[in-house]
C-alpha cells in the first residue's frame, strides 16, 4: 500500500492512503474511525498554523511597540 503513487491516472493522496489501508485493516468500521482521526489531525494542524500566524502577529506588534518607545514617532 504505501507504494501505491498513482490509481487509474490520479494521483493517490496520503489522505486517500490512510483510508485504504485502514479499510484493509478493518472495514468500514475502522475506514470511519480513520476518518475522525483524519479529521482530528487536519484541525489540530489548522489549529498549530493559526497559533504560529497568531505569535507572528504579535511579534510584529512588540517590534512595533519597541521601535515606538525607541525612538518616538514614525517620521
Amino acid at each position: 500500500m504505501d507504494r501505491l503513487n498513482y490509481l487509474d491516472d490520479s494521483p493517490v493522496f496520503p489522505k486517500d492512503r490512510r483510508l485504504a489501508a485502514a479499510w484493509l485493516k478493518g472495514g468500514v468500521e475502522e475506514e470511519k474511525a480513520e476518518r475522525g482521526r483524519i479529521f482530528e489531525d487536519e484541525r489540530n494542524e489548522r489549529e498549530r498554523h493559526r497559533a504560529a500566524f497568531d505569535e507572528m502577529v504579535a511579534d510584529a506588534r512588540r517590534e512595533v511597540s519597541l521601535f515606538y518607545v525607541s525612538y518616538g514617532q514614525l517620521v
